[in-house]
């Protein structure tokens, strides 16, 4: 997994080597940044599904934002009730300014 970090968010991103482990910051509850996991390469478990699920209610009580990335929009349609997800970086990105933006007023 490689990770990329600017002032308003944290970006992972997954590749073939990733496992599931490489998610247990997402259980801490001192969460302090918006996070962007970008899941474009990797097939995303049920496993996958109940972190991200368990993970993104934790952010909203912090109130920072987790955005998922799903490059097939017909997976963006079935995880949208469940967690936020995007199909492109630049819409995972544009999610955070918004809801930055929301939070702000």
């Amino acid at each position: 997994m490689k990770s990329e970090k600017t002032d308003k968010y944290c970006l992972y991103t997954l590749d073939s080597r990733s496992s599931f482990d490489d998610f247990s910051f997402l259980q801490k509850t001192d969460l302090k940044e918006n996070v962007i996991i970008d899941c474009g390469s990797v097939d995303i478990s049920e496993n996958h599904i109940q972190l991200f699920k368990s993970a993104y209610e934790r952010f909203l009580v912090a109130h920072k934002s987790l955005v998922v990335i799903v490059p097939n929009k017909i997976d963006v349609d079935r995880y949208e009730d469940v967690f936020v997800a995007v199909p492109s970086i630049s819409e995972a990105i544009d999610y955070i300014y918004m809801d930055e933006l929301e939070r702000n007023f």
